[in-house]
């Protein structure tokens, strides 16, 4: 399994996903899944920071923005990602915008 699949684990669970994403890992019998996970934490929290910089201090973006700004950061930044990992990982994007007043509705 590659990590765009892996970010589409992450991404359906929105939250409490660790315990789902280290069951499959162990099921998997995934190599080194606390280091894996960390890392696509960190893929999801670099593109978040990256919007809230963007909407900083009090600029809202639509459903439509944090896509198109998403898929601009992330395709730049992790040249391994294809379209299965970037509608991952903007689907919880747009979930965590919204839980945060991010997304403009």
């Amino acid at each position: 399994m590659n990590k765009n699949d892996l970010l589409q684990l992450l991404a359906v669970a929105k939250e409490n996903y660790q315990e789902k994403f280290m069951a499959y890992a162990n099921a998997s019998k995934l190599s080194n899944p606390e280091r894996l996970l960390s890392e696509l934490e960190l893929i999801q929290i670099c593109g978040y920071n990256y919007l809230w910089e963007v909407t900083q201090p009090t600029r809202q973006l639509t459903q439509q923005e944090i896509c198109q700004r998403s898929e601009e950061f992330y395709l730049e930044t992790y040249q391994w990602m294809n379209e299965n990992g970037l509608k991952a990982l903007q689907d919880w994007l747009v979930w965590k915008c919204n839980k945060d007043g991010i997304l403009k509705t």
